[in-house]
């Protein structure tokens, strides 16, 4: 099964992020916005994005934007299953990390706030199931 890593948002410590993935076991994505596209080299698999009009609420506009934009490039690049991790988030032992996930969907929280939205600390699943999950509200982007 071909996996990928989706690492989404801004990349204020890329530095240390190319440094904990440096020995990772799946292809890794990053899904940023078009004033960070300075920080990447040639060699990063980079999806830039445009800032939706709104952020909507605790950013989802934003969250929801730049992971389905980079689930539909894996989705084109034939993975079969994706890990998304915000940028902010940095496994120590990536590979050990990535063996966490093995379902068909995977997310750890839901937070109840104003009408609810994922926390999209980390997840994982199937490319198509994944997408399914980052759909919810798309109309209002």
């Amino acid at each position: 099964m071909k996996k990928c890593i989706i690492i989404q948002g801004p990349t204020n410590w890329l530095h240390y992020i190319k440094k904990a993935y440096l020995n990772c076991e799946c292809d890794i994505i990053f899904s940023t916005w078009e004033e960070d596209e300075y920080k990447y080299s040639e060699k990063d698999l980079v999806i830039i994005n445009k800032k939706p009009k709104e952020n909507g609420v605790k950013n989802l506009f934003l969250q929801q934007i730049s992971t389905l934009n980079a689930l539909e490039y894996a989705k084109n690049n034939d993975y079969q299953y994706a890990i998304k991790i915000r940028s902010d988030m940095i496994p120590l032992k990536i590979n050990d990390f990535i063996n966490l996930f093995s379902k068909e969907i995977e997310f750890f929280y839901w937070h109840n706030f104003r009408e609810g939205y994922l926390v999209d600390y980390f997840m994982g699943g199937t490319i198509q199931n994944m997408i399914d999950l980052w759909k919810i509200g798309r109309a209002h982007v």
